[in-house]
């Protein structure tokens, strides 16, 4: 009689979005598209310290990106950010997409693995992305009160150990083989879960980082 063969896991492949899908931050060219590089910069030298303060105290993580977006923003209907949002995706996000990542995010889904963009940015202009690469999402996210923007997150920002906390939250982890890709000290939370990591993997060549299976 012969053993019943051991299906291999399924794959799960955790991509961040700025610097690695895109080649921008997009908090900036959102903001920049929405209100224009006078507020954005104005904001961002008052609110230079709080770079500082995020520096010292990793857990205020996205203070100064709430911060800004509460000033700019509070206030505004859900229906309205969201339509922002699409119309920044349409006419700039787009066009900052790594080709590469799209050719290898539309094979990975061709071979039927679970594909998840995993950001710090927000969901109002990062869900369109994830529309248009049939992509789930994993991302910091807008608080709404009676459908108003509060000025808050519902989330903590989605950066370092937070996304790996959001995707023990989303995937029983230990089912899958996952793969992550990402450009940034933000990613290691991520990549300390990952069986094979890849840093800047589509800005050209695609190279390994610690390219390896953790058992």
């Amino acid at each position: 009689m012969t053993n019943a063969q051991t299906l291999p896991p399924a794959e799960l492949h955790c991509i961040d979005f700025d610097g690695t899908i895109s080649n921008t931050d997009s908090f900036m060219q959102f903001v920049q598209f929405a209100k224009g590089s006078f507020r954005l910069y104005g904001l961002l030298v008052i609110l230079s310290p709080l770079f500082v303060v995020e520096m010292i105290f990793p857990s205020l993580s996205g203070v100064t990106k709430q911060t800004v977006l509460s000033i700019l923003f509070k206030g505004y209907s859900r229906a309205k950010l969201e339509e922002l949002g699409e119309h920044f995706f349409l006419t700039k996000l787009k066009n900052t997409l790594r080709p590469k990542a799209m050719e290898v995010i539309n094979e990975l889904l061709k071979n039927k693995h679970t594909v998840v963009i995993v950001s710090a940015s927000v969901d109002f202009w990062l869900q369109p992305v994830a529309c248009y690469l049939n992509t789930e999402l994993i991302c910091t996210r807008a608080e709404y009160k009676n459908g108003i923007f509060t000025g808050r997150f519902s989330t903590k920002n989605c950066k370092g150990a937070e996304k790996a906390n959001r995707l023990k939250q989303q995937y029983p982890i230990s089912n899958y083989h996952l793969t992550a890709y990402g450009n940034s000290a933000g990613d290691k939370g991520m990549f300390q879960l990952a069986n094979q990591k890849f840093l800047h993997p589509f800005a050209g060549q695609r190279k390994g980082l610690f390219s390896f299976d953790k058992g």
